[in-house]
């Protein structure tokens, strides 16, 4: 997850106050590679299925607990 893309993602879901990858993305989807599109709608999704929230202080645990479900 680069400061880029994890900065793109907080500011989508700021912005439409949304999770779900459908509303925060599309303010910034042409900001993302085809990669970083794909990394952020699964991350959101994950977010939303398992009912989590993030903000500042927080994206990076969210993350990282998204990240280790999706290794194993």
């Amino acid at each position: 997850m680069t400061d880029k893309l994890k900065t793109l993602i907080m500011l989508g879901v700021k912005q439409t106050g949304s999770y779900a990858p459908d509303d925060a993305l599309i303010m910034c989807e042409e900001s993302m590679t085809d990669k970083e599109y794909a990394l952020a709608a699964t991350f959101l999704r994950w977010v939303t299925v398992h009912k989590k929230k993030f903000g500042p202080a927080t994206f990076d645990i969210v993350f990282k607990e998204f990240h280790k479900t999706i290794a194993s």
